[in-house]
């Protein structure tokens, strides 16, 4: 599991020297635009193309870009594209992230698996100690609270004196004052 986690994430990139890649991915965009109509687009305006292209491309895998290119020539498209002009970047972009979805599935699986901790069953003697400090909980609980089994302890509640007393203190010349004034104006 662990060699096929490596070669998967491995095959998500160009490896240590992007330059390689990035003249694969300019070649392969070359071909695309060629593919298309460009309309008289100027050899400037062609490398500066090519050049927002292999931007939008940078981290993704070259082997990934070839096959994108590859639909959109054959229009079998992973994403809608009407086929009536040569994907933009963004499109280009989206078709391969969207071709390496179910490889970033697997390595979520394998990751999943490679970091799950394993079962251990318990024991006898540790599902014993459980079940006797259950059966001990509630005699510890009886002889604590001092109370009978299957009733709680009695809740101390406060009197009307308490709750009022704070109450007494509180400065409500100002509603007053508010109350005042509205009878008077009705």
């Amino acid at each position: 599991m662990t060699d096929r986690l490596a070669a998967l994430r491995a095959g998500l990139s160009d490896g240590e020297d992007p330059r390689p890649g990035q003249v694969a991915k300019r070649d392969v965009v070359l071909a695309l635009l060629a593919a298309f109509p460009t309309f008289g687009v100027a050899a400037d305006g062609a490398r500066a193309t090519a050049n927002l292209y292999v931007r939008a491309l940078a981290e993704l895998p070259t082997w990934a870009v070839r096959e994108a290119a590859a639909r959109f020539l054959g229009g079998k498209t992973l994403l809608p594209w009407t086929g009536e002009r040569c994907p933009t970047p963004p499109q280009l972009a989206a078709e391969t992230r969207r071709s390496l979805d179910e490889i970033h599935a697997e390595i979520a699986g394998l990751v999943e698996v490679l970091n799950a901790v394993p079962y251990r069953p318990i024991s006898d003697a540790e599902r014993q100690k459980v079940l006797d400090d259950i059966a001990a909980a509630p005699n510890s609980l009886l002889i604590a609270g001092g109370t009978e089994r299957g009733t709680s302890p009695p809740i101390p509640r406060p009197s009307d004196a308490e709750i009022v007393a704070p109450l007494r203190t509180l400065d409500v010349s100002h509603l007053m004052a508010s109350l005042d004034r509205k009878r008077v104006l009705a």
